[in-house]
């Protein structure tokens, strides 16, 4: 039986402030430098926010579900809060976009949420400083109840998106065999906007956040524990190299 993930990009909600990384903290602009928030325009004029960690100069890694097939993207711009101002570092082109090719769009199972991830090509490389930076991408799976930081842009209620982080522990999933996934079942979770953000430990990129299990979960009490549900970045590593050296 699968369970139905609910994905934690496209809604803002109204129930709490703390609508992005509950119990989390907000990022210091030199902390967890890699991460960025996605502005997506679609050709129908539909602004989606998500969030993206940069892994080479001119490559994002993020979720796929964050790139809807049936609203075609028109431009994507990859941006940071830096001390409280937005600035722009690349942009996208939709030509530029590459969800997996396993991954089917509005299909919310299990099953088709292992290859809920999707690499973006900047048009130009991004500047590196003391802001922006990359992140190393995990080879191998994380240890069973590792420690490791969950960070994303995601909303509040006002719409704005935020830079927080919080300390998750590692452990596999109840509802799935799948080493694709990874899971933390906490009161630190994602909230609305954070898909497409980081699980890394130890300097490297171990997964990308890609939801709840629960449909709402932690919104009307930041207290509840909720499972965060993140793509297995070493058991996609072929899939990103192969991407990366194919459109070079």
């Amino acid at each position: 039986m699968y369970f139905l993930i609910i994905l934690s990009a496209l809604v803002v909600i109204n129930a709490t402030e703390e609508a992005r990384v509950y119990n989390g903290n907000d990022l210091d602009p030199t902390e967890q430098g890699y991460l960025v928030l996605l502005h997506i325009l679609t050709e129908a004029n539909v602004r989606i926010k998500c969030s993206g960690c940069i892994i080479a100069s001119n490559w994002i890694l993020t979720t796929a579900h964050c790139l809807p097939t049936q609203k075609r993207v028109k431009i994507i711009y990859v941006r940071q809060y830096v001390h409280q101002v937005l600035r722009t570092l690349a942009q996208v082109k939709p030509n530029n976009t590459f969800p997996h090719s396993s991954y089917v769009q509005g299909d919310y199972t299990i099953a088709n949420t292992q290859y809920d991830i999707a690499l973006l090509k900047t048009s130009k490389k991004i500047p590196f400083d003391e802001y922006a930076k990359s992140i190393e991408l995990a080879r191998a799976s994380p240890r069973n109840n590792q420690s490791a930081i969950i960070a994303g842009y995601g909303l509040n209620d006002l719409g704005e998106s935020l830079a927080r982080q919080g300390v998750v522990r590692v452990t596999k999933c109840p509802f799935t065999y799948s080493e694709r996934l990874l899971c933390s079942n906490s009161t630190v979770k994602s909230g609305h906007g954070d898909s497409g953000g980081a699980l890394a430990a130890n300097g490297k990129l171990i997964g990308v956040v890609a939801g709840s299990s629960v449909r709402n979960c932690g919104e009307t009490d930041p207290e509840t524990l909720c499972t965060t549900v993140y793509v297995n970045v070493a058991s996609h590593y072929k899939w990103i190299d192969n991407v990366k050296r194919t459109h070079v």
